[in-house]
């Protein structure tokens, strides 16, 4: 499948940081030139354009072309991967995620003593399961049959505070 990790980084956390550093006057023309870039047809394509749109923010703001840059390549990885597109509105974001995240903490809070990792991915598994009907189905997942396009999200982490 893949010889090493693949790591996405959240484009609309990215939009957000560089929107952020930049005046008001600015703002609104260099969200919408990042999406379009996001939105491109290739990885190569959305990377060109946000590579010219850091080189002419380097003149002037020089801090939100390096927030630009950093990262760039993570960014792009939906790009990469061929996802498609309904699936890929869902994995621009890490929102859904940290949702998930946030339904597994929130199920274990009261858990004192962990008795071994095991415990923690059965505690993590059942609040998976629990907050399966409070969330709706992202575009793109068919309920019960997995992803479409044959794409896997592995998600390993911590469930404790």
């Amino acid at each position: 499948m893949f010889d090493r990790p693949v790591i996405a980084r959240c484009q609309l956390h990215k939009i957000r940081n560089v929107r952020d550093k930049l005046p008001d006057k600015l703002r609104q023309v260099v969200e919408s030139r990042m999406r379009i870039a996001y939105s491109a047809g290739s990885e190569l394509e959305a990377k060109a354009a946000l590579l010219a749109l850091a080189g002419e923010l380097d003149k002037t703001r020089p801090g939100a072309a390096a927030s630009l840059r950093e990262g760039l390549e993570e960014t792009l990885t939906v790009l990469r991967l061929g996802v498609p597109p309904t699936l890929a509105r869902t994995l621009r974001s890490t929102n859904a995620i940290e949702s998930m995240i946030g339904i597994c903490r929130n199920h274990a809070r009261n858990v004192k003593h962990w008795r071994d990792g095991q415990m923690e991915l059965r505690w993590c598994a059942a609040g998976m399961r629990h907050g399966r009907g409070r969330r709706p189905v992202p575009p793109g997942r068919v309920r019960g049959r997995g992803v479409r396009g044959g794409c896997c999200v592995i998600l390993a982490g911590d469930v404790r505070q």
